[in-house]
């Protein structure tokens, strides 16, 4: 146990400073221009996790997913290490009182006293934690039979035609976003973390869920977006 908190201290004693200001000139262009996660994927959560719900969500950004966690759950409390992102998250839920923001990251959260928690929920942030920790305190955070939920939103992506009028643009403008990304490459990370999970020896058997979504976006918010 000592050895993971020595860990976790010079981890985060890294990597904090560099958190905080994540997206922290760009939160609200963040939040206007971030595709929302589907109502169906919510639904799904509702359905397969206990009731009255106490769980942790790791990233929550500006709060695009908070409130419909905080939908179903008894206690959330939810982490976020960009100051000004953090801020944007508690106006949004000041009116839900299970709701408890901290401008914090996963790595130097501590949780105290608080009992074991029915799921753990990473929205769009399982990538940014560091490997070791986010397995290890995860399930020392999760009760018997608790759940690790990982989520993503993947970016908007055009079709390949359309992304083919955009490259040129692109590659004179912002040359790191002119490689088109193709959806199986998503997949293919995200298998890559279930075969981690399995792996540890930590958790139970894994399950994985995707949705399709299609997106209109304006052209100021497709450019906010990029």
């Amino acid at each position: 146990m000592k050895d993971i908190e020595q860990l976790i201290q010079n981890y985060a004693s890294k990597n904090l400073e560099t958190k905080r200001n994540w997206y922290s000139e760009v939160a609200s262009l963040y939040d206007w221009a971030r595709p929302r996660y589907p109502q169906t994927i919510f639904e799904y959560l509702r359905a397969q996790l206990p009731h009255p719900l106490q769980a942790v969500e790791i990233g929550c950004g500006p709060g695009i997913a908070t409130s419909s966690l905080a939908s179903f759950s008894q206690r959330l409390i939810a982490l976020e290490p960009s100051s000004v992102a953090c801020e944007m998250a508690q106006v949004k839920t000041a009116h839900l009182p299970q709701v408890n923001i901290l401008n914090t990251s996963f790595e130097e959260w501590q949780p105290g006293s608080l009992v074991l928690l029915d799921a753990v929920i990473a929205t769009t942030s399982w990538h940014w934690l560091e490997p070791t920790l986010r397995l290890t305190k995860t399930a020392q955070l999760l009760r018997s039979q608790g759940h690790l939920v990982l989520l993503w939103n993947t970016p908007p992506m055009p079709s390949e035609t359309e992304f083919a009028h955009l490259q040129p643009i692109l590659r004179s403008y912002a040359p790191e976003l002119a490689e088109y990304v193709n959806l199986s490459e998503y997949h293919q990370n995200f298998a890559g973390f279930a075969s981690e999970i399995e792996a540890s020896g930590l958790f139970g058997a894994v399950q994985t869920t995707s949705e399709i979504c299609q997106i209109s976006y304006s052209i100021p918010q497709f450019l906010g977006l990029l």
